[in-house]
């Protein structure tokens, strides 16, 4: 939030602001919200609670011309969304649960209404770089523990077209961790192996789990 700030010259907030606003955000549940808003040069904070969703197998439906390279804007996490929410209400008119945003003329593959996308393309784990997409923190994080588990990464252009022969398929959030795909446009599609994807997540949570701050008392 702070970095995007920056990037997009708002107010930034201050990293005990952050972490008040988790204690009294509203609602209940685990999983925190929080929108910067700048109010006239200052900072101002809203956080509420919700219950996190569950990380099911995910079906999805491919959006073509729904990424776009280059697009700036698609790199912040804005309060204006409506690709996202459009996208899902598409996915669930055709039975699906999420979309993937796809670059109309080359098919590549840019990210989910709000998730990372990586592909387990042979022995490597693939995922498109940041351009014109969110650059997600459970994302970055993968970038640095796959490895350890024995599944390098490539950054590179990830193609539609690849994802069918694909061992496995991830879409990666901050809520929800790491969700495979069960299917595409209504084809199957081949889910990571359970032991890997074990793995991938247990590496995933400790790594979170070293890089959690103390919070303030209420």
């Amino acid at each position: 939030m702070r970095a995007s700030a920056l990037a997009l010259g708002l107010a930034v907030p201050e990293e005990d602001a952050l972490l008040r606003a988790i204690v009294d955000a509203s609602g209940t549940g685990d999983v925190v919200r929080i929108t910067l808003h700048d109010a006239d040069g200052m900072p101002e904070l809203d956080a509420a609670r919700r219950a996190p969703a569950a990380p099911e197998p995910a079906r999805l439906i491919s959006l073509p011309g729904w990424y776009a390279r280059g697009y700036r804007l698609r790199e912040h996490k804005l309060t204006s969304h409506f690709h996202g929410v459009r996208g899902r209400a598409l996915a669930g008119a055709r039975g699906a649960d999420d979309a993937l945003l796809v670059e109309q003329s080359s098919g590549r593959v840019g990210e989910a209404t709000n998730a990372n996308v990586i592909a387990l393309v042979g022995d490597v784990a693939v995922t498109p770089p940041v351009d014109g997409l969110l650059p997600g923190v459970t994302r970055a994080l993968c970038l640095e523990v796959f490895p350890l588990v024995g599944l390098p990464v490539e950054q590179r252009p990830l193609l539609l077209g690849e994802l069918p022969q694909a061992r496995g398929v991830l879409l990666t959030t901050s809520v929800r961790g790491l969700v495979p795909a069960r299917s595409l446009d209504g084809a199957a599609l081949a889910e990571p192996a359970p032991d890997l994807l074990s793995a991938l997540r247990e590496a995933l949570e400790q790594a979170e789990t070293a890089e959690l701050l103390p919070l303030p008392l209420p």
